[in-house]
């Protein structure tokens, strides 16, 4: 959330005069303030520069410390971010705490979709990890209301100044089973996956799911040893990461990020009225539009999503809603599955990096970039199936089209039968608890 509502939040204060009166350039006696070009260029573009700094530091934190502790982290560095915004009324030192806020994101956006992909089962992985994409939205939506809102009801630095506090809710989940396995660490993994799956698998198939896990990673580690950026561009590694990049770069390309950090000063500009009000309609419709996702995107899979929403940005030019529901929400899914397990962290990393550094170009050059998004066809699709079931999918190098139909025969497949099992049975269960029927008995014996 501190993602969608610190970027939201900026886009809105600069278009405010009271913060241009309190941060802008003094021109002289009875002349207004104002917010130069090189300043909004400056401000604006920096942070993106702190995305990328943070993509670069996230692959190690992850690895080393675990995704929990690397939350915890992200946690820490962003209240010194909002803490310094808070305490200087200087321009740049706002920008300063901009910068390190921006750490921050940089590694949450390689850290939690990855961590909620690999907590979830694959028959409801592309809807768990759209929460990512969903809670952004809703920090975008709050930041848009609550600047609009301060700027109708409020005077001097209030009507822009308001409270981003993280939350403290990490401390209660649980850490991934697949880094604890891969550190050895088997008996917390255990406990781990016991704690995600509990209510909708017995322990005697917790433990299987474990297992098949454990030996899917031994096998992985056999037949292909991979540690080391390089790799990810060698041998099947390489498509994987191709599509990785791919996903995010075009995501980005669409025009994103112009209209999240200039909306406002461009309505502006262009005379438009109510400028804030319109940027928390647009906001509020990008978070409605995600909603879909959670069920469209098991649903129907990857590639349909991305090519339905590249026909209707492209063709049609709608691009708000369709860019959160189609690509800004799957494009997350996707990157964190197609990633082998091994060279998890540094395939993400490597791709929301470029991804940023796209956004960077166009926030500081041209913000007006043209949305055409146009590829797709080496999108495998990876709905359905188990982490360790795509290993073995680009492993045989399966042409993007048949990858749907494809029938893998290893480890994998075990275990996406079991995590279908379990989803199943929650889906059963959640029928029977809306129409009143007796829930299925499925406390550990």
């Amino acid at each position: 959330m501190n993602f969608g509502y610190d970027n939201n939040w900026w886009a809105g204060v600069i278009g405010q005069q009271s913060f241009i009166n309190d941060y802008g350039r003094y021109n002289g006696p009875d002349q207004d303030r104002s917010l130069p070009s090189t300043w909004l260029s400056a401000a604006s573009g920096t942070p993106i520069a702190g995305w990328i700094i943070g993509c670069l530091l996230a692959g190690y934190l992850t690895s080393t410390f675990g995704r929990k502790m690397t939350i915890i982290i992200i946690c820490v560095v962003a209240l010194i971010g909002m803490v310094i915004q808070a305490a200087v009324l200087n321009y740049w030192v706002l920008m300063v705490g901009r910068l390190i806020n921006a750490f921050s994101m940089g590694i949450e956006a390689n850290c939690v979709p990855m961590f909620m992909a690999e907590l979830a089962p694959a028959s409801i992985r592309g809807g768990l990890v759209n929460f990512y994409q969903s809670w952004l939205y809703i920090g975008a939506a709050l930041a848009a209301i609550t600047v609009y809102a301060s700027s109708i009801t409020l005077t001097g630095i209030w009507s822009y100044r308001t409270d981003r506090s993280p939350m403290a809710a990490i401390w209660f989940i649980p850490e991934s089973p697949r880094w604890l396995l891969g550190k050895g660490r088997k008996e917390e993994a255990m406990k781990a996956l016991s704690y995600m799956r509990a209510g909708g698998s017995t322990e005697e198939e917790v433990a299987t799911e474990l297992n098949l896990i454990d030996l899917a990673m031994q096998e992985e580690r056999e037949n292909n040893l991979a540690t080391s950026y390089a790799d990810c561009f060698k041998g099947t590694n390489l498509r994987r990461t191709i599509i990785a990049i791919g996903v995010q770069i075009l995501q980005q390309a669409q025009g994103n990020s112009f209209t999240t950090t200039y909306l406002v000063i461009f309505l502006k500009q262009v005379g438009v009225k109510e400028p804030l009000l319109i940027n928390v309609a647009k906001m509020c419709c990008n978070f409605g539009a995600t909603l879909l996702t959670f069920f469209l995107t098991d649903m129907l899979g990857r590639r349909p999503m991305l090519m339905g929403g590249s026909f209707f940005m492209a063709g049609l030019m709608w691009t708000g809603a369709f860019a959160a529901a189609c690509w800004g929400s799957v494009m997350w899914t996707v990157t964190t599955e197609v990633a082998t397990t091994q060279l998890r962290e540094r395939t993400i990393s490597i791709a929301t990096m470029l991804g940023f550094v796209t956004s960077l170009l166009i926030t500081y050059i041209n913000p007006f970039v043209q949305n055409e998004p146009g590829y797709l066809g080496a999108k495998v699709e990876t709905s359905g199936r188990s982490l360790e079931e795509l290993d073995e999918l680009f492993r045989a190098k399966v042409p993007a089209w048949k990858s749907k139909d494809y029938l893998c025969t290893g480890i994998g497949t075990q275990i996406t039968h079991i995590q279908n099992i379990e989803g199943k049975r929650v889906s059963i269960d959640r029928a029977r608890s809306i129409s009143g029927e007796p829930q299925e008995d499925n406390v550990k014996k």
